[in-house]
């Protein structure tokens, strides 16, 4: 079909350029990781005590017992109300993480619920669509927010600032193994031993089992528009912001605006000069929140 690369499919931009963002993501986050994972283990990092951290489970106040949907729309006020929101089975909470990790799979719902259903199915969604992942790292984001376990949690400001720096962390674990699920799976194949063990050390601070290597951390099918809506999603949630305050997510104003983009076609055209300059911005933003 004239492309070099399945993932050119799903957000118009080349291999090469989606790999190079990558690589700046990994590259501008990479002295804010090593600190906190100095900081946190000194030189006895590995993944397991990495991904255990990153749980979050010294983040507990204000969160429910269980996760279910209720508490999912009842964090965001009478914005939804109306939308025909469908979330899939919502598992147990291992962690605060799995609550940020629940509020992306709300943005994802909530970006297919403001869908026009006369809107041509065509049109209004695709199978990997960096609209969708953008909203999902939008509504992701929020985990981080001080404001947002001030004002959904209902936590004192002290205790939202800790928690939310916490969570960050945690964000900024998951930035980079989406970064780096790019960069390993969409080279050369078979993936060479020194790239997967260099990415290991980048990541955790020690190099992973040689037996995982190409086994994980694995690309999703729809992995370059996992990337590209992280990388727009820190454009989106100032726009929000901007036009509405910093507890958008409780504006009525706010959801109103959502339901209007909802509306659009999916996906416009992706600009990949724009690609470097937003990995060099997300950053430099984890510096300022966990600096």
């Amino acid at each position: 079909m004239g492309y070099g690369h399945p993932w050119e499919l799903d957000v118009g931009v080349t291999e090469p350029v989606l790999r190079q963002a990558a690589e700046k993501l990994l590259a501008a986050t990479e002295d804010v990781s090593h600190a906190i994972r100095t900081a946190t283990f000194g030189p006895s990092a590995d993944a397991a005590g990495v991904i255990q951290a990153a749980l979050a489970r010294d983040a507990g106040d204000g969160w429910p017992a269980r996760l279910t949907a209720r508490w999912l729309e009842q964090c965001f006020g009478e914005g939804p109300r109306g939308l025909p929101i469908e979330l899939p089975l919502l598992p147990q909470p291992l962690g605060a993480a799995t609550f940020a990790r629940a509020l992306c799979v709300f943005g994802q719902a909530v970006r297919a619920a403001c869908v026009p259903s006369s809107l041509p199915f065509a049109l209004g969604r695709k199978p990997a669509s960096v609209d969708t992942n953008t909203l999902a790292c939008v509504f992701g984001s929020l985990a981080f927010d001080p404001t947002f376990h001030s004002k959904a949690l209902g936590l004192s400001r002290r205790i939202a600032l800790s928690q939310a720096r916490i969570l960050a962390k945690t964000a900024l674990l998951q930035v980079r193994l989406e970064a780096a699920r790019i960069v390993l799976g969409s080279g050369e194949a078979p993936l060479r031993a020194d790239l997967f063990a260099e990415i290991g050390v980048r990541l955790f601070g020690s190099p992973l089992d040689s037996g995982l290597r190409g086994a994980w951390p694995t690309a999703s099918r729809d992995q370059a528009a996992r990337l590209v809506g992280l990388l727009n999603a820190r454009a989106a949630s100032n726009r929000l912001r901007d036009r509405f305050d910093i507890d958008w997510f409780r504006n009525p104003r706010a959801w109103t605006d959502l339901r209007e983009q909802g509306a659009r076609p999916a996906d416009g055209t992706v600009d990949g000069a724009a690609l470097d300059a937003a990995a060099g911005d997300l950053g430099r933003a984890f510096e300022e929140a966990l600096g």
